[in-house]
């Protein structure tokens, strides 16, 4: 039985110690891009889909490295801020959707992290749940890439998402919204502490949606949010681009098709060239 416990304690460590070791091999080598003249990016499907990243590259004669996603969520945004290098210029979006959106939906796939993991831990969250990220993460993964692809552009809105969904969503508010919440100031704090040049971005809404928001006890959390991430600067200045034209630029009732995308990235690049180091929260608005 002695034996037995000896031989579990070396694997344990052993393993444990492999993690760290692959992880400090992860960090160094796979997922620190060169950040000189980068722009690095963070978001779930309303920041992958609502940027034309070629063509803000090319207006702002930046690379760009984007760990946007569908699904992304906060263990992703954890590994995001651990892996950005110091100084450089960020934009993320912390969307409503990915602060209320059900634990086990958000992605949760950017690699194993070890003080990500610790930090859900310490933010309520389960021994299983961390199980099952890291489950089903490959040990590397580059979580950077410099293009995305783009919803089609159409004068008619795409209903991927029923009204149903978001009136669903919105009707009461989630058990775990203000440890997720606090856990992306966590990451906010991270990035701070690196120095980097930070810009926020508010995406659009269809009116729909933002009538059934507007009535609903979540809105007080996330405009409670917004504040909150404002209050981490002693200065942050505000912008705001109004997608305003002939022409729909929504894909669907939360996203930009790729004719918003373009009109975006376009006034983004201009924000863009007149900011200096403090920090921007852009809204975009329709």
């Amino acid at each position: 039985m002695k034996l037995f416990i000896i031989k579990v304690c070396i694997f344990t460590f052993l393993a444990f110690t492999s993690i760290l070791l692959l992880n400090f091999i992860d960090n160094l080598y796979l997922n620190i891009p060169d950040p000189t003249n980068s722009i690095f990016i963070w978001g779930d499907s309303q920041m992958y889909s609502g940027i034309n990243l070629k063509e803000l590259k090319a207006l702002t004669g930046k690379h760009i490295y984007s760990a946007a996603q569908h699904g992304a969520g906060i263990y992703d945004f954890l590994v995001f801020s651990e892996k950005v290098p110091p100084t450089s210029d960020v934009i993320i979006a912390i969307s409503k959707p990915v602060q209320i959106r059900r634990k086990e939906k958000d992605r949760n796939w950017s690699g194993i992290d070890i003080s990500s993991l610790f930090a859900l831990y310490n933010n309520n969250y389960s021994i299983q749940e961390i199980y099952n990220i890291i489950k089903t993460n490959k040990m590397f993964i580059c979580i950077f890439r410099s293009e995305n692809v783009l919803f089609p552009y159409s004068e008619e809105l795409t209903m991927t998402e029923p009204l149903s969904l978001f009136e669903e969503v919105y009707s009461s508010i989630p058990y775990y919204l203000e440890d997720k919440q606090s856990l992306y100031v966590t990451g906010i704090k991270s990035l701070m502490e690196k120095k980097c040049h930070i810009t926020f971005i508010e995406f659009p809404y269809h009116q729909s949606v933002v009538e059934i928001e507007r009535t609903s006890k979540i809105k007080y959390y996330t405009d409670k949010m917004k504040e909150e991430i404002k209050s981490l600067f002693p200065s942050i200045e505000e912008k705001t681009i109004t997608l305003k034209s002939d022409k729909q630029p929504m894909y669907d009732l939360s996203h930009l098709n790729a004719y918003g995308a373009s009109i975006a990235a376009q006034e983004l690049a201009h924000i863009l060239a007149e900011k200096d180091n403090t920090p921007l929260y852009v809204i975009i608005r329709l």
